[in-house]
């Protein structure tokens, strides 16, 4: 879903796969009255002056739910209130996420990947892999082109980030709850699931976040380089998309608040 704090002004845009529904139910408590119940794993739609807390349930048809675009929020949230509001999500390793996607996603029969021959499963994956299109994240981290996110927690720091982000909005106490957790029944590591071409279709698919954040399929966690370095590892892996970079870097979120 997404999250809106009128009290402390930010947005959150949640992500597939990044530890955001965690992030999200941690965070709600911004976004609603002092005597609310916040934190739930699943919960229906909330719109107080405090903020909005969309709908967080599979198959939802409300007008807050759960991964909207950036695009959408800021057509129902208004350009203005949008724009001044610092604007929160989560990333993680794209080669990472796939594995944990294909785990998740309803597409996939669990029961038997469960318990079959690991090669059958990295066949699955891969074939998998390959009828994907590009990373839904794009449209919760750029609109046109644009980068918009003002501050990220990153999954494989996420109790750190989030630790820091609590404390900047002045709830240091705040803990982070362990959702959507053990879909992956099976031992192998992640890096074990790819082959070349499967390897390929990922870098081709997040492109933008490899790049931006600079990750890498040898590297567990984040690198992200500096502004031009972001630029130029764009330009090398596609050159249209120049544009994808910001022209001067946003304010951290803890200067803002």
């Amino acid at each position: 879903m997404t999250l809106v704090s009128h009290r402390k002004q930010f947005i959150f845009l949640k992500t597939h796969k990044t530890a955001s529904t965690s992030v999200e139910a941690a965070l709600d408590t911004f976004c609603a009255p002092d005597d609310a119940e916040t934190g739930a794993h699943k919960r229906s739609l909330a719109i107080t002056p405090d903020g909005i807390i969309g709908e967080r349930r599979k198959g939802t048809r409300a007008l807050w739910r759960p991964h909207m675009s950036a695009p959408r929020v800021r057509t129902l949230l208004g350009r203005s209130v949008f724009e001044r509001y610092a604007k929160i999500t989560t990333v993680r390793n794209p080669y990472s996420r796939m594995v944990s996607l294909f785990h998740f996603t309803r597409d996939i029969d669990h029961e038997r990947i469960a318990g079959a021959p690991f090669r059958e499963v990295q066949q699955t994956f891969r074939d998998w892999v390959q009828s994907k299109g590009p990373s839904h994240n794009l449209g919760k981290l750029t609109i046109k082109g644009r980068y918009i996110i003002d501050h990220v927690l990153f999954f494989e720091r996420i109790t750190e980030d989030f630790g820091a982000l609590a404390e900047a909005l002045g709830r240091s106490d705040l803990t982070l709850p362990r959702y959507k957790m053990g879909y992956n029944k099976r031992p192998e590591p992640w890096r074990d699931y790819y082959d070349d071409r499967s390897r390929a279709a990922v870098a081709r698919q997040s492109a933008f976040e490899l790049a931006f954040f600079g990750y890498a399929f040898e590297s567990d966690a984040a690198n992200p380089p500096s502004l031009l370095g972001r630029a130029a590892a764009l330009l090398a892996r596609d050159p249209r998309r120049a544009l994808s970079i910001p022209s001067a870097p946003r304010q951290a979120l803890t200067h803002r608040l």
